[in-house]
This record gives C-alpha cells, structure tokens and sequence, in this order.
C-alpha cells in the first residue's frame, strides 16, 4: 500500500561480523525500515544486494612498564629500600597514536606518611582516554628499612647527623 511505502526510511541488509579479521562480501535479503529501524512488508524491484567489506585492525596492543607514585615521608630515620610491583608490565590496547604517546603506565599515588615497616597497597592504574589497560590494578610493596649509620667512617647519612653549611 502507499502508506507503508511512505514509511519506509531505508533498505538495509543485515550482516554478522562476529569473527571477522579480513575483508568479506555478503550477499544478503534487503530489509525495508521505516524511521524507529521496524521493518516494513512492501516488494522491493530487488530483494538481495552483495556487499564488500575491508576489514582493518585500528587497535593494537602493547606492553609498557609500570610506574609507581609515593607521597609521603618514611618516618626518621628509615628510607626507601625497593619498590616492588606486581605485575611490573601493563597490557595496553589503543590506537597506534595512543600508543605512541605513552612511555609508561602511571599509578595512583600511594602514601607511605610515617612508614616504618613495609607497605603494601593494592592501587588503581591511572586512566589513559581512549584506551584500555589490564591490569586495572597493581599491588605495590615498599620495602622500608632503618637508616644503617656508621658513626666511624661518617660515609652513610644518619637520622641524628648534622651538616654545617658555611661559605667558603
């Protein structure tokens, strides 16, 4: 009837890409919708169409180092011994220009105020747009030990040291 012919809005054909990774055709029954994508019983001159597809790979998927971020300070008299992550690499998949501006994966701070023992901390990955990170997360220890001072030979510093500082 006119009415329906009115309504449609469109011939599509319907197409599955599940799986593919190269370039394909189809050929196919065409689909008459009307404007909400609800098909529409009219008689189409033709009723199948072949269709040409190029297939390309726009995300890739590299791998960068992790990157801790502490804030905070150790109490006195202790240091930072080691940073240990697990994992240490990150699984990235982006566009190649995404890739290109990365050189690590940064970690959400982590603070380590008046440690004197070891930390360990699960923390989050920091987000990178228009890409996808795995891990999302990182369990970060800080290895935190004593200041070791050697009051004899003066060559390792010491929570208790002093420096006088004069112009020469």
């Amino acid at each position: 009837t006119p009415d329906l012919v009115a309504n449609v809005d469109r011939v599509e054909i319907d197409v599955n890409f599940t799986g593919r990774r190269a370039d394909f055709e189809v050929t196919g029954d065409l689909v008459a919708r009307n404007a909400n994508g609800q098909a529409q019983t009219v008689t189409l001159s033709t009723r199948q169409a072949t269709v040409s597809f190029s297939v390309a790979q726009i995300i890739q998927q590299r791998e960068f180092p992790v990157r801790p971020v502490l804030t905070g300070t150790l109490a006195d008299g202790y240091r930072v011994a080691a940073v240990q992550l697990n994992p240490r690499i990150s699984r990235v998949n982006a566009s190649d220009d995404v890739l290109d501006s990365i050189t690590d994966i940064v970690l959400e701070p982590m603070d380590v105020q008046g440690a004197s023992n070891d930390v360990t901390r699960t923390v989050q990955v920091r987000a990178i747009s228009n890409a996808i990170l795995t891990p999302e997360q990182v369990e970060v220890t800080v290895v935190v030990e004593p200041i070791e001072c050697d009051e004899l030979d003066g060559s390792t510093p010491c929570a208790t040291s002093v420096a006088l500082v004069a112009p020469t």
